[in-house]
């Protein structure tokens, strides 16, 4: 005998995953689900569990109804029982206000000449910053964007926001500190960033560094697939094709259908990805991801080793991709190749001047750190990902 659970998510919901266990906590079924949606599912017992599985690592588990009606809001989440997060967000104090000495230098690519003396957009405060105020940012970060970007502080002195353009081309992120520092590709679909230092006593100092997408697709899924939660991940593959419907509607959004790609592709659904992949490697030609994953594509699903080698070498000549999903891939596929991949793969690294950088692999986007990763004695860590929403 079975019976049926309902779940709703409320209007201020986050797209999340739903797990739902049976009363000897085996798994029936995980969900996906966004706001003002709801599910019904066939339950074994009434005794089942319901848990919500949020994007920032937050795992929630709700009072049992004995209705089996779960309409869930954010205030439920503060209700549930387990509430805790792999990455918590320390909140900023106060509104942001404007930066008024603000310095941008040329543009200019990357090398590796340039990275060993970078230049760099320095961020100053408006007015001396009293005894007691903490300027950690401000005095102790030095950031540029390529292109540029203008940051704000918070009134706490701690946190650098801003806001990009939204463009079809990826950002490179540039952090110093002291003798340290981060280079990064972001996707060109943005909707805000913030940087933070935190010092942690005999941990160091935590560089940490947040951004939320314009797409809903992203800011959800992207967290789940650079934590490596693939049954998470897997409840949301039939979103993932609805990034081919951005692409070919010209919305434009090269970043989510990339990422969709690697939720298909993590998940071996070739047949969900269509020819859309190749679309996205030969409509963008600045970006490297598309090359992987249709070359990916057609080694596994077609079996075409030739037009995998096509692409894979069109990828090292673009550049490393955006997303870390796609370095790994990249990195052995061009290896297995023989001399000619090795060879490609030794020029991509000396182009962009990579050689000597170290790879933050905890990064859903491509980051590298240079430099002694140490201050004071005690070690500097980079932290890339997502801003969670709850």
């Amino acid at each position: 005998m079975s019976d049926k659970l309902s779940i709703r998510f409320e209007g201020d919901m986050p797209a999340s995953a739903v797990e739902v266990l049976g009363a000897d906590s085996a798994e029936v079924k995980t969900l996906a689900m966004r706001p003002n949606m709801e599910q019904t599912i066939d339950i074994p017992s009434e005794r089942s569990i319901v848990r919500v599985r949020l994007p920032s690592g937050r795992s929630v588990t709700l009072p049992r109804r004995d209705d089996l009606d779960y309409v869930i809001s954010r205030a439920d989440l503060e209700q549930g029982v387990g509430y805790a997060s792999s990455a918590p967000r320390v909140p900023i104090a106060g509104e942001p206000r404007s930066l008024s000495d603000v310095r941008v230098y040329q543009d200019q690519r990357a090398t590796a000449s340039a990275m060993a003396e970078p230049t760099w957009l320095e961020a100053k405060y408006e007015t001396a910053p009293s005894a007691d105020e903490d300027t950690t940012v401000a005095l102790g970060l030095n950031v540029r964007w390529d292109p540029p970007v203008t940051g704000k502080t918070a009134q706490d002195g701690d946190e650098l926001a801003f806001q990009p353009r939204v463009q079809e081309s990826h950002y490179k992120l540039f952090i110093e500190l002291d003798n340290s520092w981060l280079a990064a590709s972001l996707p060109g679909s943005l909707a805000a960033a913030y940087v933070r230092a935190d010092d942690i006593g005999e941990g160091g100092t935590v560089v940490t560094v947040r951004v939320s997408s314009t797409s809903q697709f992203a800011n959800t899924v992207g967290p789940y697939l650079a934590r490596g939660d693939y049954n998470a991940t897997e409840a949301m593959a039939d979103w993932a094709e609805e990034a081919e419907d951005s692409l070919q509607s010209k919305m434009r959004d090269p970043f989510s259908a990339a990422l969709a790609g690697y939720v298909l592709l993590r998940l071996e659904r070739y047949d969900m990805m269509h020819d859309w992949a190749r679309n996205l490697a030969d409509w963008f030609p600045d970006l490297s991801d598309g090359c992987v994953l249709w070359a990916m594509q057609s080694l596994h699903q077609h079996a075409d080793s030739d037009e995998a080698t096509r692409y894979l070498l069109e990828a090292a000549r673009r550049g490393w991709p955006v997303y870390t999903e796609g370095v790994g891939l990249l990195s052995e596929s061009l290896r297995r190749l023989g001399d000619v991949g090795l060879s490609a793969l030794q020029a991509l690294d000396q182009e962009h001047g990579d050689e000597s950088g170290s790879l933050v692999r905890s990064s859903p986007f491509t980051a590298r750190t240079f430099g002694t990763n140490a201050r004071d004695d005690r070690p500097i860590t980079f932290d890339l990902g997502y801003d969670p929403l709850v």
